[in-house]
């Protein structure tokens, strides 16, 4: 039986191409595999159960090409549904500039059959048209005599002596190529709870941390006809992240909250300055500590996530107080570790250099 073709994009937003190289779209705890997609809209087969037309759905899309994989997420609206082949496609209703420009980028570069690389990608990111901030010529100067300082005081331990040289090198490797970043535990495939309508965030009715039921209450709202709406949990998950606080009035498909499903593993977040996220790979080894809540595990780097303009979060202070744009780094952990450690701080040490602590 020939599949039905669904009309992706609005007519000012019409692809001369598109494309259908494989992408996988993750939508609450399934992952799909798409084949029609444009940087207007993807369609995705086989997903159960079919959504509502109109329904606003959180989208994670991961694009794997030889030596990285990229990530971005998106919110859509269901703009059709095919209920004969279980097929759906999602109109992308909010995608950051930066994503936007990846998009096409990603486009062009199929197309043409151009080589891909995560270097290509993380310019595209620090294009000055998003607002990436610039190194100043100063920044510059105090690195490249720091950098001096070091290989000078390098060659002089040298004349002192093998042994002293090889404690040198264990240091200079450990400073070089370890990368410490903070961040917390978090929920491998979390899930958005938005606002079905306009309106007022009257009460909480489950506190972070603890565990809900499919359909039990989370929240009560009261819309600005005076309609009170119980909003409630999708699955059988842990409250991990309450977006507003009572009294908060909030429009149609504001974030709410974000839900941990209870199947899921916990995953690792944590922040690295941009500069430093260019030397990270996917498989690199984590040492994760948890400043003595729980004993120190390991883990490996999962995704490199770019960050999204003007997001403020994407910004964070140096050790000088100084404002520097940053990425999200996503860590698989290799051992089990309590829900009860969701949103507790965390210390990551990330090694490039590839091989074991």
């Amino acid at each position: 039986m020939a599949t039905s073709m669904f009309v992706h994009e609005a007519f000012t937003q019409r692809q001369f191409v598109r494309l259908r190289t494989p992408l996988l779209v993750t939508i609450g705890d399934k992952t799909y595999r798409s084949r029609d997609w444009s940087v207007a809209a993807v369609r995705v087969d086989g997903v159960e159960p079919l959504p509502r037309e109109k329904e606003l759905v959180e989208l994670k899309l991961k694009f794997q090409f030889e030596n990285f994989a990229l990530e971005m997420e998106a919110t859509a609206e269901v703009s059709r549904v095919d209920p004969a082949e279980k097929a759906a496609v999602y109109l992308f209703t909010e995608l950051s500039p930066t994503n936007l420009s990846l998009l096409h980028y990603l486009v062009g570069a199929l197309i043409s059959g151009e080589s891909l690389t995560a270097s290509d990608v993380l310019a595209i990111a620090q294009r000055d048209n998003f607002t990436a901030p610039r190194r100043t010529s100063v920044a510059v100067s105090e690195d490249k005599s720091a950098l001096a300082k070091r290989l000078a005081l390098i060659a002089v331990l040298w004349l002192v002596g093998l042994g002293l040289v090889g404690f040198v090198l264990i240091s200079a490797l450990t400073r070089t190529f370890v990368i410490d970043s903070n961040g917390v535990l978090t929920s491998s495939a979390p899930q958005t709870v938005r606002a079905p309508d306009t309106g007022a965030v009257l009460a909480w009715s489950a506190a972070k941390g603890e565990r809900v039921q499919p359909r039990q209450a989370l929240a009560s709202m009261e819309t600005l006809e005076g309609v009170r709406v119980a909003v409630a949990s999708p699955c059988d998950c842990i409250v991990a992240d309450p977006k507003v606080e009572p009294g908060e009035v909030l429009g149609r498909g504001a974030p709410l909250l974000t839900l941990a499903p209870a199947t899921a593993p916990l995953a690792g977040e944590f922040v690295v300055p941009l500069a430093d996220a260019k030397r990270l790979r996917q498989g690199d080894n984590v040492h994760i500590d948890f400043f003595g809540q729980h004993p120190p595990i390991k883990g490996r780097v999962k995704t490199v996530n770019l960050p999204t303009f003007p997001d403020e979060s994407a910004y964070a202070r140096d050790r000088t107080g100084a404002m520097q744009l940053t990425a999200l780094v996503q860590v698989e952990l290799e051992e089990s570790v309590p829900f009860t450690l969701i949103g507790r701080p965390a210390q990551a040490r990330i090694n490039t250099l590839r091989t074991p602590f």
